[in-house]
């Protein structure tokens, strides 16, 4: 009974847990995007078609053999029957069944490597959509402040009109200040919601994610001589590098098809009750068609695939430094926006003190909220830029996943 018991309570908790919203921090964010990604899908598809074009490439031919079969009746005297029967095997030359799969398994390097390029892109739009998710968070949690010390502010407000001591004006002020900061945490709830739901929605976590996690990463990042130097390491470099490969397998391969498919063919007739067995070979002469065009244009590819390559680096190596620069410029603006949270809050409480002493008017003390909250908007924002910059420079770097 024990263990019925035991065996229930797990199964509940098992379902319970299975059905809770997860809980979406950078890790998680990323290990889903690593995993579970819908766009992912698509990607390993490809890699996995490209594997199955292998099948069948190391066959002798692509052709299959022939039979021949034709049979009758010899009109006039003697009436005999007639029959004639051939097989016609073919095999191919040159070494274009090794050809053959050596272009198909660099296919599947090229698949692979994009596949990889895919996930590179996925870890970074993932990313990309979590910072914003977490400074909507910021933003709504700022917007519930700014409700709390409004009604703070309204209480106390209409305990001083009570005592005599505040005009009824300086209330319908605060009542107004009060109702716009509750509309604004009713939008900041949307908005947070929203944006976790269509992150949830791209990593494959279904249901009302809730997002955690501090926009600012403080680990050292390498030097940018460093992240130049491992540019070939980025999944687009090496998928163009891929190509290279591959166009010189499918230009060897052209190389190869010039060779003709020579057919072993044997001939059984009879005739005038007589049997006949003929073995012979049959095999076209290329003079007219020596699959000329088809070796010039996949000859061709292989400088158009060098050309890709370079124009690849060139464009890795431009991204990287620009990134940089954007990375370093917001580190610097963090930096300076920081150094606003210990003044705006102390003058917020500072204002609120005096409000509350009879030393100051309410104008006094929402001018000082305003500014306060605008810096405190700015800091958020400073954080998202530079969260988004340093994704973009790792995404840049070839450093993610």
């Amino acid at each position: 009974m024990k263990k019925r018991s035991f065996l229930c309570m797990s199964l509940l908790f098992w379902a319970a847990s299975a059905s809770a919203d997860p809980v979406l921090d950078r890790a998680e964010v990323l290990r889903r995007a690593q995993k579970s990604a819908p766009v992912l899908a698509i990607a390993g598809a490809r890699v996995a078609q490209t594997k199955a074009s292998i099948n069948g490439t190391s066959l002798v031919s692509l052709e299959n053999p022939t039979v021949f079969l034709l049979g009758g009746v010899r009109f006039g005297d003697p009436k005999t029957p007639e029959f004639r029967g051939q097989l016609a095997v073919p095999f191919d030359l040159g070494g274009r069944p090794s050809a053959r799969r050596e272009t198909a398994e660099a296919s599947v390097r090229v698949a692979a490597a994009e596949a990889e390029d895919t996930a590179r892109l996925t870890a970074r739009e993932a990313l990309m959509r979590w910072a914003r998710a977490v400074r909507d968070t910021k933003m709504l949690a700022l917007a519930r402040d700014r409700l709390k010390i409004a009604e703070a502010l309204l209480d106390a407000a209409k305990k001083r009109v009570a005592a005599k001591d505040l005009g009824t004006g300086d209330v319908a002020l605060l009542e107004l200040e009060r109702a716009r900061d509750a509309a604004a945490v009713a939008q900041a709830v949307g908005n947070a919601q929203s944006s976790a739901i269509l992150l949830g929605a791209f990593i494959g976590a279904p249901g009302d994610p809730t997002v955690s996690g501090e926009l600012v990463d403080e680990a050292p990042m390498p030097t940018l001589e460093s992240l130049l130097a491992a540019v070939d390491k980025r999944p687009d470099v090496r998928a163009v590098s891929a190509e290279i490969i591959e166009a010189r397998a499918r230009s060897g391969l052209a190389k190869a098809d010039r060779w003709p498919t020579l057919n072993l063919v044997g001939t059984y007739e009879y005739h005038e009750s007589t049997n006949f067995v003929l073995v012979g070979l049959s095999m076209p002469i290329p003079v007219f068609n020596a699959n000329t065009q088809t070796v010039a244009t996949t000859t061709a590819a292989i400088d158009v695939a060098n050309a890709r390559l370079e124009a690849a680096r060139a464009m890795a190596l431009g991204e990287i430094r620009a990134a940089w620069k954007r990375w370093s410029a917001a580190r610097e603006a963090l930096t300076t926006i920081r150094a606003t949270a210990a003044p705006a809050a102390a003058a917020i409480d500072a204002t609120a003190q005096s409000f509350l002493a009879g030393k100051s008017s309410i104008v006094e003390v929402l001018l000082v909220r305003r500014v306060a909250n605008e810096a405190a908007v700015d800091r958020i924002a400073a954080e998202l830029t530079f969260a988004e910059s340093r994704i973009e420079l790792d995404a840049s770097a070839g450093r993610l996943p």
